[in-house]
């Protein structure tokens, strides 16, 4: 009974197997006709069989170049839109300095009622001209002029601020794509150019990444003006020496809190700007950090009511506090021991500062009368 069941199910096997032959035997004749009527109708049109064949083979290597041109447009679209960024994180970058540096000059000109500043974006091109003479490679004197004409017509002081971005956009362009056209108006010469086209990219790069610094005018209010007065003011760089020192100290002890010392800072200073701005300013920053100071100027330990006022002597080719005995000359400025060597090392000793205020005898009267230190003469 097992073997006649096993030996059906085998017929019926050999049945199938019989009838998917015959059924693929008919599918490829099948594909057959259709393959001789494709052939015969290429034949008909004048196509080559082999020749449509490598028509085939040289489509698909089209469609696979294709799809690499994609990706790559792809990837420069990516690279192009990094590019932007990070050129716009560099120009954020220098106006985020820009307004960094206004701030800080905002706030010396509160605390320094007698000076007042202006930072101009980009106007002092100086470093710039050397940075890119150095980038470029070039030797000491080479190309001075078109770099001063380039510079002139970026950063210009005479131009407002947004025609220097939109010029060193330009210049920045043209590095980058090595076409110098569009600076027609920058006096180039064709020298200049020429080496401007044989640097190498990365040099370009950095180039257009430098920007001209920003311009710092200082300004100090003439002694006796109202700072309301535009005429009232005068640019440190036209100051006397004195005045400039004077405006640089001021600006020196307005900020920070760290110790200071400042040597010798009466020098080029008469002795109205010792009493009437040094003294004064002193006496505001003694607060606020530890002052050490050199001095010759007797205005200075006195009016600034110094806490400790050290005499120093020369000997034996060095510097030592003076003694006498053991007792060093140091102490503060209430000690009579310290305002005797004051008087004798800085006024010229008590007979001159006595002869002094007796040709000054007139002057100081009035002055302790206005002061309420004296009352006038009652006449008879």
């Amino acid at each position: 009974m097992l073997v006649a069941d096993a030996k059906a199910v085998v017929q019926a096997a050999s049945l199938s197997l019989d009838d998917a032959t015959n059924a693929f035997t008919a599918e490829v004749a099948k594909a057959g006709i259709v393959k001789s009527d494709y052939e015969a109708k290429l034949k008909e049109l004048g196509v080559d069989l082999s020749q449509y064949e490598a028509l085939q083979t040289e489509q698909s290597a089209y469609e696979t170049a294709l799809a690499e041109l994609d990706e790559l447009a792809l990837k420069l679209h990516q690279q192009v839109s990094a590019e932007a960024t990070a050129w716009e994180a560099i120009d954020n970058l220098f106006s985020k300095r820009l307004l960094v540096r206004e701030a800080f000059a905002a706030m010396i000109s509160s605390r320094t009622p007698s000076l007042r500043f202006q930072v101009t974006a980009n106007a002092d091109p100086s470093e710039w001209r050397q940075a890119v003479h150095e980038a470029l490679g070039f030797r000491s004197g080479d190309h001075v002029d078109a770099l001063r004409n380039l510079s002139e017509w970026i950063w210009g002081g005479a131009i407002d601020h947004e025609t220097r971005l939109l010029r060193s956009q330009c210049w920045r362009d043209a590095l980058l794509n090595s076409d110098y056209s569009a600076l027609a108006g920058a006096g180039l010469s064709k020298a200049f150019t020429d080496r401007l086209k044989q640097s190498t990219e990365p040099a370009r790069i950095d180039i257009a990444s430098l920007r001209a610094a920003d311009a710092l005018d200082m300004e100090f209010l003439k002694e006796g003006n109202k700072p309301e007065n535009a005429n009232s003011w005068q640019t440190v760089t036209d100051g006397s020496p004195g005045q400039r020192s004077a405006a640089m100290l001021a600006f020196t002890l307005s900020y920070g809190d760290s110790p200071l010392v400042l040597d010798q800072p009466e020098d080029d200073l008469d002795s109205a700007l010792v009493s009437e701005l040094i003294v004064k300013q002193f006496r505001d920053a003694r607060w606020k950090r530890q002052l050490i100071v050199v001095t010759h100027e007797a205005n200075i330990p006195v009016n600034t009511d110094a806490e400790m006022t050290v005499v120093l002597e020369n000997a034996d080719g060095s510097l030592r506090v003076m003694r006498t005995g053991q007792a060093e000359h140091a102490g503060p400025i209430d000690d009579p021991a310290v305002r005797k060597d004051i008087q004798d090392l800085l006024e010229g000793g008590v007979r001159a500062f006595v002869n002094r205020e007796r040709r000054y005898d007139n002057e100081l009267s009035k002055y302790r009368i206005d002061v309420g230190l004296m009352q006038p003469p009652t006449s008879e």
